[in-house]
């Protein structure tokens, strides 16, 4: 994964600010249109490993009416890079969710549990 691509493409997108990025990572500010769209976002690839890691902050009130708009912006421009850039190989990468719960009880040593993003969206979808 040759993380330049996002680089660029993050570069060119409206209502993001790049406010620190390096070989490896990014750390980025969104603003919406409605004044409750501030999310922060921390994007770390881990090319030894093969790992991509996304993580994004946002107001409670975001976070409360499940509009987390900045979250699935990154990842959908992620998956388009990988469409473009690396056909074929969507079959091959494994999502995961961290559970919302673990993370808010702050168990350090256990660390939250995570779902495959396949559960995440047919909990969505049946209404769980």
């Amino acid at each position: 994964f040759d993380f330049s691509k996002l680089i660029a493409r993050v570069f060119a997108l409206a209502h993001i600010d790049v406010l620190f990025y390096w070989k490896n990572g990014l750390f980025l500010n969104y603003q919406g249109e409605k004044d409750h769209d501030k999310e922060i976002a921390f994007v770390d690839w881990k090319p030894r490993g093969c790992r991509l890691s996304i993580q994004v902050r946002a107001d409670r009130t975001s976070y409360e009416h499940r509009e987390l708009i900045f979250l699935r912006l990154l990842v959908e421009m992620i998956e388009s890079i990988l469409e473009s850039f690396y056909p074929g190989i969507q079959d091959g990468i494994q999502r995961l969710v961290p559970c919302c719960h673990c993370i808010e009880s702050g168990d350090i040593l256990l660390g939250p549990y995570f779902f495959t993003y396949e559960e995440c969206v047919s909990a969505v979808t049946n209404g769980k």
